[in-house]
């Protein structure tokens, strides 16, 4: 029996999703693909309300580069609505992720013009 949390891998290349010192879990172990391991679409962001970065993408494209789908997850966590310590495999809030992934495809965008 392990008495202490499994430590969470978030290097992208990293086949490692969860690892301790009697053992590790792969990606290809897991049954929900985890955002930082994905490697196609759709790429998980938001475990709690199942978005997706493609979702977070064309919601701030709609919408003039302005995601409401970030501020709807945002009142919903201040509401007390999320789960992320049980649903992220990270057990971490999902909005520092969002917020990365809106500023990836702000950026891409930019880049691209």
């Amino acid at each position: 029996m392990v008495d202490r949390p499994w430590q969470h891998c978030q290097t992208a290349g990293c086949p490692v999703v969860y690892y301790l010192d009697l053992g590790v879990v792969d990606a290809d172990a897991v049954v929900t693909q985890v955002g930082s391991k994905a490697t196609d679409r759709p790429t998980p962001v938001c475990f709690c309300f199942a978005h997706t970065a493609d979702d977070l993408v064309a919601d701030a494209d709609a919408n003039g580069g302005v995601s409401t789908i970030k501020a709807e997850i945002r009142q919903a966590v201040a509401d007390g609505y999320c789960a992320c310590e049980h649903l992220n495999p990270s057990t971490k809030c999902c909005l520092a992720d969002i917020h990365r992934t809106l500023n990836l495809n702000a950026a891409t965008r930019v880049g691209t013009r």
